[in-house]
């Protein structure tokens, strides 16, 4: 529901010509779709590995907690400026599409992180249990700043009389489409799933021809937040990485018997994505074997993009730093 919202929302901004571009990540293929004056909500286009068999597999935060209220630039009554969104008995107060306070009983109770001014475009609310059934966590989804980026999120914990913001996406960089979410060692906390957009428009390419690597955060308890992390990865996303990892040795093999200058870019382009996703889980040494095999760099001039790429990716640095 939220990509559907969310895609809508894109829709009826940009409303500027169509056009598809097309993005092979380490276990998909991910197909964006723009069509100009759209007259009903489109269904997303899912997500699927590069044998484009199966469908997408991620399971978003909204398909377990509902969005509860939304307001959006395609709203006509005038409610940017100033809205109040409900959600599990709380009070969002909004102004210019971004959050601003938390109230309950018309007491504020928390005030949310301030944004950069201008540029944004949609929130969504809604009410989850991301920490365990007996928890309450008021989650809110901002669109912006500007164009196709970045969708944001809020997370504030309630379930004690002192409420407490447990993660801030911009704390950790700029990210897009929606959070998905899943219990990884089932001790019913789930775990957090942002795709990262610092790789956007790599060396010049195309924005969705660019890596997107999934950045996954764990609830700590000691510290009380979503922190970036390792070692958890989706069953579906480690099987991708297999896929990728046999895709990539058969192309390069086709390459080499027949040269083909568009099958080189598709390999450069999903060796880049598979690498990239590599790192962002902590398997470093496997990701730069990709590098080194598929991807040649006679001059060194994409190493050192990638290297600086992630010096200015906060939560890969987040990482490096844990």
């Amino acid at each position: 529901m939220l990509a559907r919202i969310l895609l809508f929302i894109f829709i009826a901004i940009t409303a500027i010509g169509c056009g598809r571009e097309y993005s092979t990540a380490d276990d998909n293929v991910r197909e964006a779709v723009v069509i100009s004056a759209a007259k009903t909500l489109p269904t997303p286009v899912p997500e699927t590995t590069l044998d484009s068999e199966s469908e997408y597999k991620g399971v978003t935060i909204d398909q377990i907690f509902p969005i509860t209220e939304q307001i959006s630039a395609i709203d006509d009554d005038g409610r940017e400026s100033y809205a109040k969104l409900e959600a599990g008995g709380h009070v969002l107060k909004i102004e210019d599409y971004v959050p601003r306070t938390l109230e309950r009983n018309a007491e504020v109770i928390f005030k949310f992180k301030q944004r950069e001014p201008g540029g944004y475009w949609a929130t969504l609310a809604g009410t989850s249990h991301l920490l365990g059934p007996g928890s309450t966590q008021i989650y809110a989804v901002v669109s912006g700043p500007f164009g196709v980026c970045c969708t944001n999120y809020s997370i504030v914990d309630v379930s004690s009389g002192r409420p407490k913001s447990i993660f801030h996406s911009e704390d950790f960089g700029g990210f897009r489409n929606p959070m998905e979410i899943f219990d990884a060692d089932g001790d019913g906390i789930y775990e957090l799933v942002q795709f990262d957009s610092c790789f956007r428009y790599f060396m010049d390419d195309c924005g969705s021809c660019s890596p997107e690597p999934r950045a996954y955060f764990k609830y700590a308890k000691a510290k009380g937040q979503y922190l970036p992390t390792t070692g958890v990865v989706q069953d579906f996303v480690r099987e991708g990485h297999q896929r990728s990892d046999q895709w990539l040795a058969e192309k390069f093999n086709e390459l080499k018997r027949t040269g083909d200058i568009g099958l080189s870019l598709d390999i450069r382009r999903s060796a880049l994505a598979h690498m990239v996703d590599l790192l962002y889980v902590g398997e470093e040494k496997r990701a730069w074997e990709v590098f080194d095999k598929y991807i040649a760099d006679p001059k060194g001039e994409t190493r050192r993009e990638i290297k600086k790429r992630l010096a200015g990716c906060k939560f890969y640095q987040a990482l490096k730093r844990r």
